[in-house]
Parts: structure tokens; sequence; C-alpha cells
């Protein structure tokens, strides 16, 4: 995803409509090439932002909300005219098609779409147009910017070396537990009682008893009916009693019983991860989208900023 407050926003909440309803005698806040930015177009947009807690980039850190928005209509309309430039547009056969795909996946009828809409204060031919504008951007950055980066297997390579830390897996511990829970209004009797049966058990677990069918007969905790099986543990992930007794365990090891807030615990350690680096092969897909990501961000700002440097944009808010 691209590293501007202004991409962020625009291409990913498509289900609410963002252009404003032209209104007669509306204020010029801004001209773009041969294009203007209203007043009320802005505060559509402000309002939206504000629903949907947009974040903001680096870059547009220190702006007033105001100043943010009128930014990114400003990219946007500079966009849009490039798309014109080039011809590029997106017909309405896909605006249609999008939509519908949209409220298929938001489980929605087009009914409720379109009250949404009504509810937001826009016309659904406002919110088509949105549509049809946010998917000619889409198409715009694909041939402008995503298909012109370029990933050599040198890049990989020398990314896998240059951050070895990323692929170093920790030592981990494979744990199984047997908790049995203590009522918050249980007496000192009580408490006594059920650290004496997790004692019991650990007796059996020792003298060969299988952990995996104690921990369903008996734990109570919500990983029982899997025999107990916590899964794996680097240090320092485990709650801090448990991690103690697990920091001290070899492979087939039975702890001693914890007692700890909420009941006592039995655990077992059922195999060790050591430390391990995970090979360049395996690696290999994560490093590509990284670095794709990295160069994609890079590649729009430039872009970007270059687009902006050549638009006339006068600014009379």
């Amino acid at each position: 995803m691209f590293k501007t407050s202004y991409t962020i926003f625009w291409l990913t909440v498509m289900l609410s409509p963002f252009s404003a309803q032209a209104v007669l005698l509306d204020r010029i806040v801004a001209v773009v090439n041969d294009d203007v930015i209203t007043l009320s177009e802005l505060e559509s947009l402000e309002n939206a932002m504000l629903k949907t807690a947009s974040p903001l980039s680096s870059e547009d850190r220190g702006l007033s909300k105001q100043e943010t928005v009128l930014k990114n209509l400003i990219d946007k309309k500079i966009q849009l005219q490039k798309a014109k430039e080039l011809g590029i547009e997106t017909s309405k056969a896909t605006i249609e098609k999008t939509i519908e795909g949209m409220m298929e996946k938001n489980n929605i009828s087009e009914e409720t779409l379109r009250e949404k809409v009504t509810a937001e204060g826009f016309t659904w031919r406002d919110y088509k147009r949105e549509i049809g504008e946010q998917l000619t951007l889409t198409s715009l950055v694909n041939q402008e910017v995503r298909s012109r980066i370029v990933l050599l297997p040198e890049d990989l390579e020398r990314y896998y070396r240059e951050n070895q830390e990323q692929f170093v897996l920790e030592k981990k511990k494979h744990v199984r537990r047997i908790f049995l829970s203590l009522p918050e209004s249980a007496t000192a009797g009580d408490a006594d009682a059920l650290r004496s049966k997790a004692e019991v058990l650990r007796t059996d677990l020792l003298a060969g008893a299988d952990f995996k069918e104690l921990a369903i007969r008996s734990s109570d905790g919500p990983e029982a009916k899997e025999g107990g099986d916590l899964g794996y543990f680097a240090e320092g992930e485990l709650m801090t009693e448990l991690d103690r007794a697990v920091s001290a365990m070899k492979a087939g090891d039975i702890s001693p019983v914890i007692e700890h807030k909420g009941g006592f615990t039995l655990l077992k350690v059922e195999e060790i991860k050591e430390t391990e680096t995970v090979p360049f092969d395996e690696a290999k897909e994560k490093i590509q989208e990284t670095i794709y990501q990295e160069k994609l961000g890079a590649r729009y700002e430039a872009w970007i900023k270059e687009l902006r440097e050549k638009a006339f944009v006068e600014i009379k808010l």
C-alpha cells in the first residue's frame, strides 16, 4: 500500500461515497490546472475522513485536517487529469460489476447500499461516479507506477544478507498444560485439596501416565480437548510463573505443580526447536513482497511529486 494518506484513504474505503454534490454559487477553494475544488467538495471529504479516522502519512503530520484533505483532493484532481491525458477511463459495465462484487463481499443488497449512500447525503449517481474515479486511479497507478517496478535476483539476495536478524527463528519449546481452575470464592481448604489433586496427577505422570490423556480427562483449560497442547513458545512468551518453569525444562520433562492466580498448572515440554536461520529459498517470497512494497512506495512518492511540480495549483482557501 502506498505511503500517502491520499492513497490509503481513497483506495481502501470504497464503500463510502466521497464526491461532493454540486452546490449553486459554491465557493472555489483551489484551482488545479483547468479544474476547481469547491468548499462543499472539501467539507464533504473532510467529514468522510473524520468518520473513517484514516491515518496520516509522515509528510501530512503537522498539517490541519482541512489542509490534509485539500492536499488529497488536489492530488486526486492531478491524477484524474493525467488519466484523461493518457486515455485511461473506466467503463460503466466495470463500475457496475465492481459495485456488485462489493455488495456480494459485504453481504448487502443494492437496496441497503442505496439507503446507506442516501443516509450519507449523496446520490446513487455520486456514488457510482466516485467508484469509477477510484477504478480509474487504480488503473493509472498500475500503468505508471506498478508496471515499472523491477525486482532483480541480486536485490533479494542482498536484502537477505543485510537483514539476517529477520530470518532467525528463536529457540522454542512445545508445551502441554494441565490446568486445575480454582474458583474466586474458594476457601483455603479448597485450594489445599486442589493442590493435592495436582500433586497426584504429577505423580501419575512421573510414573508414566500419558499427559495428553490426563489433560483431556482432568484439565480445565480451553486446550484440554487437544491434550493440553498450548503450542510453541520462545522464552518470555508465557506468563511469568509458567515461563520460569519452562525455561529450566528439557524435552520430556514434567514441571512441578505451579501455583498462580486462578489455580494450579502442570506442564510438559514435548520437544525443543533450537535457534535456526530460515534458508533463502524459504524466505524468498516474503523478501520479494517486502522489497516490492518499499519500491512501490518510493516510486509512487516520486511520481506524484513530479505530477504536482508540473501542475498549476492555486489555493484560495
